[in-house]
């Protein structure tokens, strides 16, 4: 009885002493996941505990496809939840990344015409597709092209021409299954329209004002008088008459027949009455002294634009102002700068349309922003004025302009290239 007694307790503390250690062994024990992104983008292991769920995991963007799930085989045949479920109690668990390749469908609209075209599709890696030639047919109309819009009356895309994933993506969003839909619609051209005349009047040809007058159905028109707000030339006035590029004269009250768009300019004779007086000033684009001259009581504006200018009449004392303010030429007028803190005084600007001078002013230095490609970030560096800037996009196309001189703050847009990703621009400062 004692011998078994005693093999009882021997036994006892064996299993007391082995729980401890069972349990010991269990603590902290870890599982790592494995994200295989199948040529997506990267993203590190993650690191839970044993049993517990994945939990929320970022994936980053990957161009032309969308993300679908994740999956514990690389066949996609068994989904997972990382949010609900728990992952299985082992050292290492695999997740596959799904992805979908977006997708581009086409459809054609006849937009009022007969017939009918099928849709065409084609995905991401294709980069884009020709577009087929036409079907429909409408009577008494012409096929101009494609357009975006049912309203489009000019041609946005030509006739089989090629058309990129880009172009089709552009203000779109794609469906749940990354596929974006563009409807194309026909422009048609009435082959029966009487197209309408205009007839555009300008007060010379450097001139960017304008005044668009239109014919009426048969062509006819009447040109108008000078307007008021105009500015004849200096020692000159309004002759009574109109002429177009070739020499013919129209008169003001008599009514003609144009068979096609027209610019009128104005006739000017000698007044032998004029009074005349110039304006000096500093050209900021010239870079000398220039004169204007203006016919007695013209009004003419004066703009400091942020500084304190000054103007003098004749022998009169001169006027200092740090607001736009109009003036009629009554004498001789000299313009110059004053001051403007932080900034030097340039010259000026004359804008004919408006008889506006502005004024010019530039700080010593100026902020140039751009994404840089090595810092990967962006940056913007400080340069002095008139510092030469000169832009390659390398093979892209890049809509500002590509060479010009520092006169103002400026950012350097991003460049965009078919079938490439923009990194960042480089800067080689020895040319």
């Amino acid at each position: 009885m004692k011998k078994r007694l005693l093999a009882l307790l021997l036994c006892l503390v064996m299993v007391i002493g082995l729980v401890p250690f069972a349990l010991a062994e269990g603590e902290g024990a870890k599982t790592t996941v494995h994200f295989d992104m199948h040529d997506g983008p990267q993203i590190t292991n993650k690191v839970i505990d044993r049993e517990a769920v994945v939990g929320e995991v970022t994936v980053p963007d990957w161009e032309g496809h969308i993300f679908a799930g994740w999956y514990t085989d690389a066949n996609y045949s068994a989904e997972w939840n990382v949010k609900d479920w728990k992952a299985p109690n082992q050292d290492n668990f695999w997740l596959h990344a799904k992805w979908v390749e977006n997708s581009y469908k086409i459809v054609f609209n006849a937009n009022g015409g007969q017939g009918t075209m099928p849709d065409q599709t084609f995905v991401y890696s294709d980069v884009g597709t020709l577009l087929p030639f036409n079907a429909f047919t409408k009577a008494d109309a012409t096929f101009v092209g494609w357009g975006v819009a049912a309203s489009a009356t000019e041609k946005e895309y030509s006739n089989g021409c090629y058309i990129y994933a880009t172009d089709v993506a552009k203000n779109n969003t794609p469906d749940a299954n990354g596929q974006y839909v563009l409807t194309l619609y026909a422009v048609w051209a009435s082959n029966n329209a009487t197209p309408s005349v205009t007839i555009t009047y300008k007060p010379s040809a450097e001139s960017k004002t304008t005044m668009v007058e239109t014919a009426d159905a048969a062509g006819k028109h009447t040109p108008v008088s000078f307007p008021a707000t105009w500015s004849a030339p200096a020692g000159k006035k309004f002759a009574g008459k109109w002429q177009d590029a070739s020499g013919k004269q129209y008169r003001v009250g008599t009514e003609y027949t144009f068979t096609a768009n027209t610019m009128l300019y104005p006739v000017y004779e000698n007044d032998t009455n004029a009074t005349i007086y110039k304006v000096t000033y500093e050209d900021y684009d010239l870079w000398r002294t220039m004169v204007k001259e203006f016919n007695v009581d013209t009004d003419i504006t004066i703009d400091p634009k942020g500084g304190k200018v000054s103007y003098k009449i004749g022998t009169a004392a001169a006027t200092q102002i740090t607001t736009k303010d109009t003036v009629f030429v009554k004498g001789d007028i000299t313009l110059d700068g004053v001051a403007r803190t932080g900034y030097t005084f340039e010259g000026w600007n004359y804008d004919e349309t408006t008889r506006t001078f502005s004024a010019v002013w530039m700080k010593p230095k100026y902020d140039v922003t751009f994404y840089c490609y090595n810092h990967r970030e962006t940056e913007t560096v400080s340069l002095l004025k008139y510092w030469a800037i000169k832009i390659d996009p390398n093979g892209g196309i890049y809509s500002g302009a590509k060479w010009f001189l520092l006169r103002d703050d400026c950012t350097i847009a991003d460049p965009t290239r078919t079938g490439y990703k923009f990194y960042g621009w480089g800067i080689d400062d020895s040319v």
